[in-house]
């Protein structure tokens, strides 16, 4: 990219905008950056000065980017990232004892042209929040391989796609098909707060991997969840979002740990009762997406529990339903009170439910 005027800066020697080595402009000339003290505080000067997101990575040295030619501008910059130009930073303006083989560069989060640098995507699926994870570095896609890939580099993944939660981690296992082309990322170990899996410890190029090993991951993005087949939207036959439909669920080993799930994931308080073939809500259509779930009850979405996912040898009469009422948590608040206060059938669609709990004896 190339600006005019005063002190500008640019990014060069990369097709995307919002990649290069860096570029400031000072007495009609282009010249570049000294890498000496060069970090990301530097760095996200120069990417929000040019409207490009986050400061991703910051290279010098390591050749990601051709060096430059001409004056050296800046060199030993001490930004607080906070600036508005790099020209607020302290440091030593011309006079470097820098090379060009030390030009700093930059890898910023924006989007250039719907493909950008260290951006992210999911392949090999249907859905655009499930799939083979593939990062963008050096004018090409490439994989990450499996090697300590878990929930944590996932959900990085996923909320740097604004996909939600992350649900699932994939690998040897064969869920996706395997990438092609360079392996990127290996052995990454996130945190899971970071923006972008390029913040995460890790091997970049140089892995061991075969795509075989090909990362993968499921976000909670199109898999959500619903009931249906009751006028409250707290009580119904349990659905989930995949591939594209909603299918039920199969209530082969369904109890209360797995309706806990739902209820919590639906802000619905506690769940109160599950059913199943005695007919109270009427049967779903479509795939049966879940069967024989093993929850704890403390999972953030029912794709963590163990299961039977797809081939399930249920039929809609077996679907899952629950119901669960917030009074319920009322009732369990009013417990630490003392005075003893009898609820009897809370609503006839809920049955005769009865529960003790303590008034005051006002």
């Amino acid at each position: 990219m190339s600006s005019s005027g005063h002190q500008s800066v640019r990014l060069e020697g990369h097709e995307d905008q919002c990649a290069g080595r860096v570029e400031v402009w000072k007495d009609g000339n282009w010249g570049t950056v000294c890498d000496d003290r060069w970090d990301l505080r530097e760095a996200k000067v120069v990417c929000a000065q040019l409207g490009c997101g986050t400061a991703l990575r910051v290279t010098g040295q390591n050749g990601l980017f051709p060096p430059g030619s001409g004056p050296i501008h800046l060199d030993e910059l001490n930004c607080t990232g906070n600036e508005q130009n790099l020209w607020f930073c302290p440091g030593v303006q011309e006079n470097s004892d820098c090379g060009h083989k030390e030009d700093a560069g930059v890898v910023c989060s924006g989007q250039s042209d719907g493909v950008h640098p260290a951006s992210v995507r999911l392949e090999g699926h249907e859905d655009q929040c499930a799939g083979r994870v593939e990062v963008w570095k050096d004018g090409n896609w490439g994989t990450v391989c499996d090697d300590r890939w878990d929930l944590r580099e996932a959900k990085v993944v996923c909320a740097q796609l604004g996909c939600g939660t992350a649900l699932r981690v994939t690998g040897q296992n064969g869920l996706f098909p395997p990438g092609s082309g360079p392996i990127h990322l290996d052995e990454l170990n996130c945190t899971g707060n970071e923006q972008n899996l390029w913040f995460c410890p890790g091997v970049q190029e140089n892995s061991d991997c075969g795509h075989k090993e090909d990362a993968g991951v499921v976000c909670s993005g199109h898999q959500s969840v619903r009931l249906e087949g009751h006028e409250d939207q707290c009580a119904g036959r349990v659905e989930v979002w995949k591939d594209g439909n909603w299918g039920t669920v199969c209530d082969d080993r369904w109890d209360l740990r797995e309706a806990k799930v739902v209820c919590a994931q639906l802000g619905c308080g506690t769940a109160l009762r599950v059913t199943g073939q005695n007919g109270l809500f009427p049967p779903g259509s479509g795939p049966i997406h879940l069967d024989e779930l093993n929850c704890t009850g403390n999972e953030q979405n029912l794709w963590f529990c163990p299961g039977v996912q797809e081939n399930s040898d249920c039929g809609h009469k077996e679907d899952a339903v629950f119901e669960s009422f917030h009074v319920f948590d009322v009732c369990l608040l009013l417990q630490l009170l003392h005075q003893p206060f009898l609820l009897q059938n809370i609503s006839a669609s809920y049955g005769s439910l009865v529960y003790w709990v303590f008034l005051p004896p006002w």
